[in-house]
């Protein structure tokens, strides 16, 4: 099934649904991690958990996630093992039901994962585990 269609979206998880991956502070410094975070309805909060999602392959489901308030992009640290901000990464999503997406490089197991749902939990990148932790959820802003 197809990505959701570009646009700005807020990304948040299935299995901790008030969770919502967030940019630290927005910062633009490349290796920031990206975290869970619950919605706060602050202007600056809602902006480190907005990303410009950009369908680069509608078929295979190829994307682009750039937080708007860094200009960073989301991006999957494979030897650390983390999500996080930084040069402009495609990432591919991955659907059954075509509402619920495992976030992944193309053809790689290695997917985003939120461990619980604590604020400031960071978004681990590793094989997929059994749970739902990782599923994602689009929410057009």
């Amino acid at each position: 099934m197809a990505p959701p269609p570009s646009g700005n979206y807020k990304i948040n998880n299935v299995a901790f649904n008030t969770q919502y991956a967030d940019l630290t502070n927005g910062s633009s410094v490349v290796g920031t991690q990206i975290m869970g975070h619950h919605e706060d309805d602050t202007a600056s909060g809602i902006s480190h958990r907005t990303f410009e999602l950009t369908v680069i392959d509608q078929v295979v489901g190829l994307v682009t996630l750039k937080n708007q308030t860094s200009g960073t992009y989301a991006t999957i640290n494979q030897e650390q093992g983390l999500v996080q901000g930084g040069a402009k990464e495609v990432l591919q999503l991955s659907t059954e039901d075509g509402s619920s997406y495992i976030i992944h490089p193309q053809d790689v197991n290695i997917v985003w994962i939120l461990k619980d749902e604590n604020d400031f939990t960071p978004i681990t990148a590793a094989a997929a585990p059994e749970n739902n932790t990782k599923y994602w959820r689009f929410e057009k802003d």
